[in-house]
């Protein structure tokens, strides 16, 4: 019989704090837990819901890759908005956006060599809005 006195056979959470409560032992047909005094018992429901927590946690984790938008105003050729991916090297500013000049390299245009080769600078202007470098994905 469970520590609660109705005649079940399967222990809770429940059961376990009660019995835990009124330091006694568990007695239940079904149950090895009836060979350890309480503070084991206790002991290993608490590292049951522990573990139990962590591998909730590790089911939850997956790699997410961050997609935005981009949205060229200027010039008119190519005016609109684009799917894209970003290549942010920190801590991603969820929710924000950016503001800049977009510089496309014609040579080189997948960054596989320095930009200093091709005596290209990316440099902003002072006080003018920053530079971005858009690079095709290889």
């Amino acid at each position: 019989m469970c520590p609660c006195r109705r005649k079940t056979r399967f222990l809770t959470t429940t059961h376990l704090i009660k019995a835990t409560k009124s330091r006694e032992f568990l007695v239940s047909s079904s149950s090895l837990l009836a060979l350890f005094p309480m503070g084991m018992v206790k002991f290993f429901a608490f590292l049951w819901s522990v573990s139990l927590l962590g591998l909730k946690v590790l089911v939850l984790g997956k790699f997410v890759v961050e997609k935005n938008s981009l949205r060229v105003t200027s010039p008119d050729s190519i005016k609109g908005t684009y799917d894209s991916a970003i290549g942010n090297f920190g801590v991603p500013q969820y929710g924000g956006s950016m503001a800049g000049t977009v510089l496309y390299p014609k040579e080189d245009s997948k960054a596989c060599k320095g930009f200093d080769e091709f005596e290209l600078s990316f440099k902003s202007k002072p006080g003018a809005l920053p530079n971005f470098v858009l690079v095709d994905r290889g």
